[in-house]
Parts: C-alpha cells; structure tokens; sequence
C-alpha cells in the first residue's frame, strides 16, 4: 500500500502533458505555414526581405492568437532580426538610445510629476465645477480630456487621474444609468482624444518615427497638433453626443447638478507650491514644444528637461527612484524592439515588396482608386483592434507597410500615417481593447454594482465606428492633405533610403512594371527611367549632381 502510496504520490507530482488550446494550435499552424511560404517565395524578394516578413507575420500571429506579452514577443522578433543578421546588433541597442525612447520616458516622469503635485487632479475637477446638467458636466470632462492629451501624455496615468473623479461623481448621482452613461464615455474619450498629440500614445511616436525613417525627419510637436486636435475634437465630442443620446433619456441629460464635488476633491483656493511649480514646468515644456521649428531643440530632448525638473531636489516633486518608478519600462522596451521591427521592414525592402504586391499594377491611378484606397485603409486599421489588443503593436505591424503605400500614390506620406493613427486610435469594441476600458470596467457605481457591461461597448462600437470611418475618410479628403506636401529635399532622402533597401536579388517578380513614387514625385526627383515608368510624365534634362 506504501508502495501503491507512495507511487501515486510520485505520479501526483509528475508534470501533466500540457493542453493547447484552439487559439494556440492555429498559431502554431499558422506559423508553420508562414516559415513554409517564405521559403517559396517569388524570386524577387531579397532573402533578408524573406526573413523579415516571416518574422513580422510570427509577430502577428503571437500578438493575436496566443497570451504571450506584447514585449516579449516584440523583443524575440528583434532578436531574430539581429541573430540573422538582417539588422546589426549596433542598430538594435541604438533603438534603446532612440529620441523616441527618451520622450516616452521624460512623458511618463513628467505625467508622475502632475499626478503627485495634485495638479491635474484639480485641472480635472476645476473643468467640471461649471456644469449645471449632467449633459453639460459629460462635454466639460470630454474638453478636459482633450485638453490633458498636451500635457499629461500616458493614457494609462489620465486613466488613474479620470478614475477617483468617476467615483465621486457615480456617488453623487445615485442613478445607475447616469453612473453606466460616465463610465462608458470617459474611457472611450480618453482613447479617442489621444490622436490630438504626437505624446498622447507610445504608437504615435512610432508612427512618426517610421515617417521620419521615410520623410527625413517626423512631424513635430505643432504639425501633429494641428494635423490631429481638430480629428480628436470632433470624434471625442460626438462620441459623448452619441453616448448621452443611446443611454440617457432627455430627462437625465438635462437633470440639473445641485451637489457639488466634495471639498478634498475640488481643491479650491490657492494653488500650493508644487502645484504652481508643475504648472510653470508644463507652460514652458508646451510653449518648446510648440516653437520647435523655430529654436530647433529636439521634442524628446524637451521633454527629458521636463522630467530633470520633476526630480530637482528643490522643490522635490518626486526623487529619481521614485521618477524611474513612474517610467512604464514594458512600454519603453516593447517601442524599441517595435522601431527595430518598423527599420527592418523598410530598410530590408519588404515592406515596399507588400505594397507591390497588392497594389493594382497601373501605370495611373485615378481619384476614385485613391479614394477606396483610402477607404480601405481606414476601415483595416479601424477593425484591426478587434485582432491586435496592443495599441502598439497595431501601430508596429501596420505603419510601414501604409505609410510606403503612400509613395506608390499621389497620397502624401503625412495623410496615409495619420488615417492610420486615427484607425489604431479606435479600440472601444471590447472590455480588453484599451487599458482604460478594463480600468472603468473594474469600477463600481453607487449601487455596488460593475460600472457597465460589455454588450453596451458593442451596441455602442455599432454606432460609433461606421462614424468614425467616414470622418477619417473627409479628414484624408479634404483636412490632412493640405499639412501633406514633403518638402523635394525630403522626398530625395526618402528615396536615398529607398534605393539603398536590398529589396531585388535582380530577377523580375512582381515589381516589375510597378510604381512606387507617384508620377509627380517622380518628376520631382528627376529618376532617370521615368519615361519608361510612366508615360504621363514628360522628359525632363536630368539634374546635374555633385561628383
């Protein structure tokens, strides 16, 4: 019996056959099949082409079907690129160094300063004091929110600032309809104003780096607020319409606020001294920020200032153990392993042999093929956060392929990015899609209850995102264009960048017969084979170039 005893206990502690579940053996199917096709392959992509295009699509597929990190699988991709050598080791610890890397870190600092100086908290609060109805209250926080994507630039901090003000407010409401309506609309505006600063989201800066990689340089600070606040403004404040509409009854939308919020919350008086010392750091980060083009100091070097202000042991806001506290270094490390992923796709040529591959091989493309392409840009990365939880990691996957799609049509490279900024911006179907609808989720109203239910995101992404496409299909139309024209200097690094990607082992596949600048950015670049490129474009004397 011992024995028999002793046996079973020793099988008890035998490790169990791991199960797979569904999910798990179509990734690992899917996965094999994609290492199978990119050893078939047409000739015409280069081998370090083939390696990461393999490795982009593994990505995808651990980022949709399995539970693995995002970093974790974003890091293993970099990896692969480096021991393969299709990206050099120097290049993938440059990305650590990145100015990219440094603002998300000065960001997330700067963000720590606010929230322990109790500034945005009173910015906050302050912004709903003048509502006298609850309809009034839900548009004053969506201009708070908007407003805060400037300064307080992580989701996930505006998130924990927004949360404390929820709970008051569901208190004072007693009213579960009311308490449902402001859970619901201030998670989905904190994702849905972030599109209005080029620091309101990691994936922007990835964005605009994988535009500067093209462009020569990224959007600065004021491009990006231009190009984007309007966008932000009217998706974030229709949005709330649309929310107090499908969940209050008029009576609640115009049910008048005779309380107030409690005295600890709403801070009145006279602004302490750390709070007046955030509030200077914050006008001169922003005013820097917005006369970049004029004194020339780089953004994320702006930002790193703000944060050495943050720790500067007088006044103290935070000490610098407890700044690299605040500092989010899965987001951190998961942006540099996505800019060596985002530099091997261009700089290999794959991302230029994807475009090729699906584009219709024309010699002209008219406004109406523009425009479904247009169309169909928006709704792929509208929808893509149904498959891709990790907002990052939308932006890694689908940026270069869209943003060189652009130079393969008369779409500058400045609009296809921000079409694309505003569709990975859109994550409100699901509980999981965004941290801040998972952090609402979690809450609960006066009645104890959870603040609301999952089928009410779905009710409301049906209303919302066929909304949401049209405006990012007028935007592209007739608003983004006209901040989109790239200077000839930046279209002559681009296509330096370009030529340099050993995109062609020289045997002709599909990019035979395919444009990849517009007629009209040929014509500007003055390439010699032009004519026989393009018919359309009439020959001109090629430019005399230094020896």
């Amino acid at each position: 019996m011992q024995k028999t005893g002793s046996l079973t206990a020793q099988q008890a502690h035998m490790p169990q056959p791991v199960k797979l579940k569904p999910k798990e053996i179509t990734a690992l199917v899917l996965g094999a099949l994609v290492i199978l096709a990119m050893t078939f392959l047409p000739l015409d992509l280069s081998v370090t082409g083939r390696i990461t295009l393999g490795v982009w699509l593994l990505a995808l597929i651990a980022w949709t079907l399995t539970s693995l990190s995002d970093t974790f699988v974003a890091l293993i991709a970099a990896i692969v690129l480096v021991a393969t050598t299709t990206v050099t080791s120097e290049n993938f610890f440059a990305s650590l160094g990145h100015s990219v890397i440094w603002l998300m870190a000065g960001a997330y600092i700067l963000a720590g300063g606010l929230k322990a100086s109790g500034l945005a908290m009173r910015v906050f609060a302050l912004a709903a004091r003048p509502a006298h109805t609850v309809a009034q209250l839900f548009y004053l926080l969506t201009a708070a929110l908007l407003v805060s994507t400037l300064f307080i630039p992580s989701i996930s901090v505006r998130s924990a600032l927004m949360a404390p003000i929820y709970v008051v407010f569901a208190s004072m409401f007693q009213d579960r309809a009311i308490s449902r309506a402001l859970a619901i609309m201030l998670p989905i505006n904190l994702v849905l104003t972030a599109v209005g600063s080029v620091i309101g989201d990691g994936a922007h800066l990835v964005i605009n780096d994988a535009l500067g990689q093209l462009l020569g340089e990224p959007l600065s600070f004021l491009d990006w607020m231009l190009m984007g606040m309007p966008f932000a403004a009217i998706s974030s404040f229709a949005s709330t319409w649309v929310i107090l509409h499908m969940f209050l009854t008029p009576e609640r939308r115009r049910r008048p606020l005779i309380a107030i919020l409690p005295e600890e919350t709403a801070r009145r008086g006279r602004l302490t001294f750390n709070e007046s010392y955030m509030l200077g750091v914050v006008l001169v980060l922003l005013a820097l920020w917005l006369t970049e083009p004029l004194h020339g100091i780089n953004s994320a070097l702006v930002a790193f200032l703000g944060a050495i202000a943050v720790v500067f042991p007088r006044p103290g806001i935070l000490t610098v153990k407890g700044a690299a506290s605040e500092v989010s270094w899965d987001s951190i490390l998961f942006a540099a392993a996505a800019l060596t992923l985002a530099s091997g796709l261009v700089e290999s040529g794959a991302g230029r042999w994807i475009v090729d591959l699906f584009l219709p091989h024309e010699q002209t493309f008219s406004t109406w093929t523009q425009f479904l392409i247009i169309v169909s840009i928006g709704a792929v990365t509208l929808g893509s956060h149904l498959f891709i939880i990790s907002r990052s990691a939308r932006a890694a996957l689908i940026v270069p392929a869209t943003v060189l799609l652009a130079y393969s049509l008369n779409l500058a490279p400045q609009t296809v990015a921000f079409i694309t900024a505003a569709g990975v911006g859109y994550a409100i179907t699901l509980v999981v899609s965004a941290r801040p609808l998972n952090t609402f989720r979690n809450l609960v109203d006066s009645t104890g209850q959870q603040s609301f239910d999952p089928p009410d995101l779905l009710r409301l992404s049906a209303v919302l995102a066929p909304l949401h496409l049209v405006l990012i299909i007028v935007f592209a139309t007739f608003y983004w264009p006209l901040f989109s024209d790239p200077p000839p200097a930046m279209l002559s690094d681009a296509q330096q960048r370009i030529e340099a990607a050993p995109i062609s082992t020289g045997q002709l596949g599909l990019l035979d017969g395919s444009l990849f600048f517009s007629s009209a950015q040929l014509d500007e670049l003055d390439l010699a084979n032009r004519a026989t490129l393009c018919e359309c474009v009439t020959p001109t004397p090629a430019a005399e170039t230094a020896p």
